[in-house]
């Protein structure tokens, strides 16, 4: 008579496989949230050299994330200036400049925005592209 083949169920490979889905969608989530980075190549803004000395860091261009958290000044022609916090890993708060170029984007308190940021003479910090986190 012959034999019937068994199968057995393998807990060890739902197991594996479990780890091998796990792992593969973190891998997944790390390089989505990369590529949606679009100022990747730049360079943070170090924030604590900014607060000691901003004029060290004239003429170059960083990002900056943050939370709005003040419309310091407006005007229609020159541009606005807000109060950015800044996590670092402290809440710093800093002005940056945004142009009249962004005057048909609404930025609101409270809201969080990536900007690419430019240092000017005396260490103002002007927007030159930003986007809704």
């Amino acid at each position: 008579m012959a034999r019937r083949a068994s199968t057995s169920f393998n807990p060890v490979w739902i197991v594996l496989l479990l780890i091998a889905f796990v792992f593969t969608a973190g891998v997944g989530y790390y390089v989505f949230q990369m590529v949606n980075d679009i100022y990747r190549t730049e360079k943070p803004l170090d924030v604590k050299v900014y607060m000691n000395n901003a004029n060290s860091l004239r003429g170059n261009n960083y990002k900056v994330e943050g939370t709005i958290a003040n419309l310091l000044s407006w005007n229609p022609d020159e541009g606005r200036l807000f109060s950015l916090e800044v996590l670092d890993p402290a809440p710093y708060y800093i002005p940056i400049f945004v142009p009249p170029k962004f005057n048909d984007m609404s930025l609101q308190k409270g809201q969080e925005y990536s900007f690419l940021v430019h240092v000017k003479d005396k260490g103002i910090l002007n927007a030159k592209d930003l986007r809704k986190i």
